[in-house]
């Protein structure tokens, strides 16, 4: 039998394979599941930078992008546009060499 917090994931993933429009506070979890699905394939360390960001994150996306190049020790190239929320992007995280160089 599956748990009630799994029964939650599957719904949330055949919902939005079937199209469904599911609102933000079920989008905002959902996001936050698959953060933690895909923290065991990356360093462990998964960062739900989707609009809006939760609590101990920065507001503002070009902070949040700092921060996730900070922690993954990459550099940024280029300015990030100033007025968009998230990129398109609901979640980042990275793998970490063993030899420590960015990821």
């Amino acid at each position: 039998m599956f748990s009630a917090n799994t029964v939650v994931v599957l719904l949330s993933f055949c919902a939005l394979s079937l199209g469904c429009n599911i609102e933000n506070h079920g989008r905002k979890l959902f996001e936050l599941c698959v953060a933690d699905l895909v923290r065991v394939f990356g360093s462990g360390i998964v960062l739900p930078v989707g609009f809006p960001r939760s609590a101990g994150l920065p507001r503002s996306m070009t902070e949040a992008v700092q921060l996730y190049a900070r922690l993954s020790r990459i550099e940024i190239r280029q300015a990030l546009p100033t007025r968009d929320k998230d990129l398109g992007l609901d979640i980042v995280t990275w793998k970490q060499f063993a030899d420590g160089r960015g990821g």
